[in-house]
């Protein structure tokens, strides 16, 4: 089936809709450094990974306080669930065996980005050693979000409104029949969000004529099969909160049994009744002190994240300074343990890691998982077990997204979405969104342009040069 421009009947019913900043981005790049509300950072590149970020921190009142050392994804597995034979030995490995830097693209026109665009060239190497850049690997770009935060006073008749802006860092890569998105958000209220957006094409096989192929397979078009399949993507955090010895909890909702019966964390179980109207409960904070006891999954019905921090610094409510890692959407390993796809492919087991920093262990499937038997990386580092207290740490975050295919993904999947989200913890004494003016205050003096108008303005390219308005 046809999916390209002109091969179909394309809906006539949309307007133009233009992203117009007639004094530019409120962003400033100087070489690879860049500066964005409040936040700063380096933008780097492998082959390997592609996007790579450092030094990302946050300038608070004059002070750079440093968060991440270091940030990509590391690793993917993609593990199909069949056991045709066609399909049972997949597990493609696109960061380690397929170098997903390799495979990323020079961003397209008015399609990859909208509006007011700063793009990143990508240097790698060919395979005979020479230079090989690619251009317009990375689009750096401001979006407007929604509403950041709003309060209505009755009494007063008063309201104040802010809208969200988040400046986006993305690559693109297409790796054999799929496409990637990584995109990594910054807010205005201090937290960072990564995405991952898949899209492409189903791997697709015939099947029977009238033959029921639900369950390991699903139909997308008249004897076509696609797959049941998952993707996992392993991100390398290595944290810095103000500083590299860090340690890291777990934190989950505790209920309380009514009545005197059970504990409280502010009073003693065998005095006052803790819960005498059966509401009660509080969110119970664990340090996790070894490698094997941070071998943790996601538990949203219990509210779970994880968090960050520095024992070394406090806030002024003598707390320690930290993030959160909060979870949304993720998914559990369906592979069985002695699959090859575990031997291989172990990190995906869990979907918190952490590790001691170490600058031999960058990658969580090993250094070279092409053919490799496993087991690897993560699983094999974490035997030994090592001490995470007050500790350089480095945390591995793993983003699962089950794919139960559809006759709606074919022929091009819509993009299916997949996040994680790192917000301050008491890293800030306040709202860090109280000082984003309102849109009538940044919009004042200005005038709209015309259609016309932004049609004669062209953006500037990383390197100065005239780019594409994407």
């Amino acid at each position: 089936m046809a999916y390209r421009e002109e091969d179909i009947d394309l809906r006539d019913d949309i307007k133009p809709y233009d992203v117009v900043q007639p004094d530019g981005p409120s962003f400033e790049v100087d070489g690879h450094k860049v500066e964005w509300q409040n936040w700063e950072f380096r933008v780097g590149w492998t082959q390997r990974e592609g996007l790579v970020l450092h030094n990302v921190g946050y300038n608070d009142d004059g002070e750079f306080r440093k968060i991440l050392h270091r940030a990509s994804m590391a690793e993917m597995s993609v593990p199909y669930g069949t056991p045709d034979q066609n399909d049972r030995f997949k597990n493609a490995m696109d960061a380690g065996e397929y170098n997903i830097g390799r495979m990323a693209k020079s961003l397209e026109k008015r399609c990859d980005c909208l509006g007011y665009m700063h793009y990143f060239d990508a240097v790698m190497n060919t395979m005979d050693g020479d230079v090989n850049v690619l251009p317009n690997a990375v689009c750096m770009h401001e979006e407007d979000y929604g509403l950041l935060w709003e309060r209505s006073d009755w009494r007063t008749e008063s309201a104040e409104s802010r809208r969200n802006r988040r400046l986006v860092v993305s690559f693109i890569a297409a790796v054999g029949n799929y496409d990637y998105g990584f995109y990594w958000y910054f807010y205005q209220d201090g937290s960072v969000q990564v995405q991952v957006r898949l899209t492409g094409i189903d791997n697709v096989s015939a099947a029977p004529k009238n033959k029921d192929v639900k369950g390991y397979s699903e139909l997308v078009a008249p004897q076509l099969k696609a797959p049941i399949h998952q993707h996992f993507f392993n991100f390398r955090l290595d944290f810095d909160i103000d500083g590299a010895d860090n340690n890291v909890y777990e934190v989950e909702n505790e209920t309380v049994p009514t009545g005197p019966q059970g504990f409280s964390p502010h009073a003693d179980p065998s005095g006052d009744t803790p819960n005498p109207g059966g509401n009660a409960f509080y969110a119970d904070e664990r340090q996790l002190e070894s490698e094997q006891e941070a071998q943790r999954l996601i538990n949203p019905l219990e509210g779970r994240y994880w968090k960050v921090t520095n024992p070394n610094k406090t806030n002024r409510l003598d707390n320690e300074v930290g993030y959160r890692i909060e979870a949304y959407e993720n998914v559990k390993a369906a592979q069985q343990e002695d699959s090859s796809v575990m031997r291989r492919s172990g990190f995906v087991n869990n979907h918190l890691w952490v590790t001691p920093h170490d600058e031999e262990e960058m990658f969580p499937a090993g250094d070279y998982p092409n053919q490799a038997e496993g087991p690897e990386g993560l699983p094999v580092w974490t035997e030994a077990d090592r001490d995470l207290d007050n500790e350089d740490l480095v945390v591995w975050y793993t983003l699962g997204k089950n794919h139960v295919t559809r006759p709606e993904d074919w022929p091009v999947l819509p993009v299916q979405m997949a996040n994680v989200k790192f917000t301050p913890d008491n890293f800030f004494d306040r709202s860090e969104a109280l000082d984003v003016p309102p849109e009538h205050a940044i919009n004042e003096g200005h005038t709209i342009p015309s259609r016309d108008e932004f049609d004669d303005e062209t953006p500037q390219s990383v390197d100065g040069t005239a780019g594409d308005d994407d």
